[in-house]
């Protein structure tokens, strides 16, 4: 993202982000095409305002999440919650809140740096193992080839003894 895109940001949403949500932001410590990247809605401004303006719609319902405008979705695991975080505590906790009406609280880290932490961390152990799968020797067809020669001339054998044998 931009300036000038957080700008638009915090006019649309009448917010003023804090400089650790905006530096990361700016200089998001992903690749861009990682899980990690697109579920912390780094795919523009526009999908954050909207995201943000629907939450807020039906925030308004939830006593839990009063005022609604302390809070921003940041981000989602795009399947059942949403990454809130609560702009009037200096401490920036991150909520993870279902998706829906009822958007019940489902989990929570105690900072904005705690759900980067979690993040990174997940994206190490991604890398790690797609190292580990292509450094492991694959299993060659031909080798499954002749196994399965193998196994049908042993079949045939079984079967045609066994015809003897009736």
């Amino acid at each position: 993202m931009t300036e000038h895109d957080i700008r638009e940001f915090e006019i649309a949403l009448q917010v003023a982000l804090p400089a650790a949500y905006r530096e990361f932001l700016l200089n998001p410590p992903f690749a861009e095409d990682s899980c990690s990247y697109e579920d912390l809605c780094l795919y523009g401004a526009h999908h954050l305002i909207e995201d943000n303006r629907r939450f807020r719609a039906t925030a308004e319902g939830n006593p839990k999440l009063r005022p609604h405008e302390r809070f921003l979705i940041i981000g989602s695991d795009h399947s059942e919650s949403y990454y809130v975080l609560d702009l009037h505590d200096e401490a920036l906790p991150v909520l993870e809140v279902s998706f829906g009406l009822s958007q019940e609280i489902v989990g929570q880290r105690p900072s904005f740096e705690a759900l980067l932490s979690d993040f990174q961390r997940s994206e190490q152990e991604a890398t790690e193992d797609d190292a580990r799968q292509a450094a492991a020797p694959a299993w060659p067809w031909s080798k499954c080839l002749v196994l399965a020669g193998f196994i049908i001339l042993c079949l045939a054998y079984i079967a045609s003894k066994a015809a003897k044998w009736l």
